[in-house]
C-alpha cells in the first residue's frame, strides 16, 4: 500500500513538473493611439494579457474619423535605441494588403 502510494507521489509530482515545465509565457499586448493618425501624437495605453482588452482600450480612445490605433504584441527593445520589436501588430486600418486589422485578427 505503501509503495503505491509513493509511487503516486512521485507520478504525480513528475506531471505538475512536466507541466510548468512547457507552460508558454503570457501574451503581453500594448495599444497605440494616434490623434489624427499622426506619429507625434501618440499615445500609449497599459500593458494587457489579451488581444481584446488591448482592442476595447484602443477603439474607445478614438474620436475623431482620422485617428488611429494598433495593438501591439510581445514588444522588447532589441535594437538597442528605443525602437520596438515586436512579433505582431494589428491595425484598426491595413496598411497593406491582407495584414492584421481589428476585425480580421483571431488570437
Amino acid at each position: 500500500m505503501k509503495k503505491i502510494l509513493v509511487f503516486a507521489v512521485v507520478v504525480l509530482l513528475i506531471i505538475l513538473v512536466f507541466s510548468w515545465w512547457n507552460k508558454s509565457p503570457e501574451a503581453t499586448w500594448q495599444g497605440s493611439y494616434y490623434k489624427h493618425g499622426q506619429q507625434e501624437n501618440e499615445v500609449y495605453g497599459p500593458i494587457f494579457t489579451n488581444f481584446d482588452g488591448c482592442r476595447a482600450w484602443a477603439l474607445g480612445k478614438i474620436v475623431y474619423d482620422d485617428d488611429t490605433a494598433n495593438c501591439s504584441k510581445n514588444c522588447h527593445d532589441a535594437l538597442g535605441d528605443g525602437t520596438p520589436v515586436c512579433e505582431e501588430v494589428v491595425r484598426n486600418w491595413a496598411p497593406l494588403p491582407g495584414s492584421y486589422t481589428f476585425d480580421n485578427y483571431k488570437e
